[in-house]
């Protein structure tokens, strides 16, 4: 026995229709997840920049650090902006655990991605 039957069984009309639903939501959401995502991406290098530049002896300009946080990650979602504080927080805890040779590249890396951001004097 089929699982519709009578006037329970869905018209072409309303399937057609939820069909098209579907694909409006996701072709709306899916860009808004796709920023969120890159959001999520930047906020946790900036998070990572800032939290090791002491550590690794890269000098970053306070005021062009202070002008990128309140202008980008300022507008971001809260689960985005969550991301620069651990990024920062974690990347501190990792980088005691590193080798000498794996801390030194990872300076490196953070360094030019400082300057990536504008964020280097």
């Amino acid at each position: 026995m089929p699982p519709f039957t009578g006037k329970l069984q869905p018209k072409g009309n309303t399937i057609m229709r939820t069909l098209a639903a579907i694909a409006f939501a996701l072709l709306v959401t899916g860009p808004v997840a796709a920023d969120t995502m890159s959001d999520m991406v930047m906020a946790r290098e900036i998070g990572q920049i800032v939290g090791t530049a002491d550590l690794c002896g890269y000098d970053l300009d306070a005021d062009k650090v202070a002008a990128f946080v309140s202008e980008q990650l300022a507008a971001m979602a809260p689960t985005s902006r969550a991301a620069f504080q651990s990024g920062s927080g974690a990347q501190k805890i990792r980088m005691k655990e590193m080798s000498e040779l794996e801390r030194k590249v990872t300076c490196a890396t953070q360094a030019k991605v400082a300057v990536k951001y504008g964020l280097a004097p």
